[in-house]
């Protein structure tokens, strides 16, 4: 019997679930749904769950490319309202689309939450030095305090901006004593990772590959 599984996304859903490479994936073998915690929002309404001073913040983009910046709080607010949701309609487990920090309620179903999963990998793996790409550089300072067991590296790069500035800030580490560097956002697709890797001469750790396969493997 198939399960169905649901994924919460920082944005809006795709139009078309099935463009989406980690939906195709998991939709092998579950019936997946996919929720934006900005879905049916207008824009005035999403403009209100902007980051207020240098609080922390969430970057995510709508259907139309668009960039958008969400306070951590808000996103986590909807967030749980999302897999509360998925829980009554009988996903057998969720997945957060997203590497930040997120304080979830107790549920029945299993919620894979991509933070508490990197932590474990990395500690398990022995990494003393960890690089990585933040989509923005207000981000850093949170991001070093925030992965400060692994005396991390960290730079900024969307995964919605140029190839350039991607490239350009792989290239940053190069030279760097780094033992692996992650894409620190679920926008950094598989693709974005091997140009990192090509870019940096690093091993590159992807959330978006890593953790829905961990998944995957679990519940299907």
């Amino acid at each position: 019997m198939r399960k169905k599984i649901t994924i919460v996304t920082m944005g809006q859903s795709p139009a078309d679930p099935k463009t989406h490479d980690v939906y195709r994936m998991l939709a092998q073998d579950c019936d997946v749904e996919m929720h934006g915690i900005l879905d049916g929002m207008s824009e005035e309404e999403i403009g209100l769950l902007a980051p207020q001073g240098a609080e922390m913040l969430i970057v995510s983009s709508l259907r139309t490319g668009r960039e958008v910046r969400i306070a951590e709080r808000n996103a986590m607010r909807l967030v749980n309202e999302r897999l509360l949701e998925a829980e009554q309609s009988g996903s057998a487990a969720a997945l957060i689309f997203c590497t930040g920090h997120f304080v979830i309620p107790e549920m029945r179903m299993p919620v894979f939450v991509p933070e508490k999963i990197l932590f474990s990998l990395f500690r398990a793996m022995g990494v003393k030095r960890l690089g990585a790409i933040v989509p923005k550089p207000e981000q850093i300072a949170a991001s070093e305090a925030y992965y400060s067991e692994f005396s991390p590296r960290i730079r900024a790069a969307s995964p919605y901006g140029t190839r350039e500035q991607i490239e350009a800030a792989a290239a940053s580490f190069r030279d760097s004593d780094v033992d692996i560097l992650m894409t620190d956002c679920m926008g950094f697709t598989e693709e974005a990772g091997k140009m990192i890797q090509a870019a940096s001469g690093k091993q590159v750790f992807v959330p978006r590959v890593v953790v829905p396969a961990l998944l995957k493997a679990i519940v299907s």
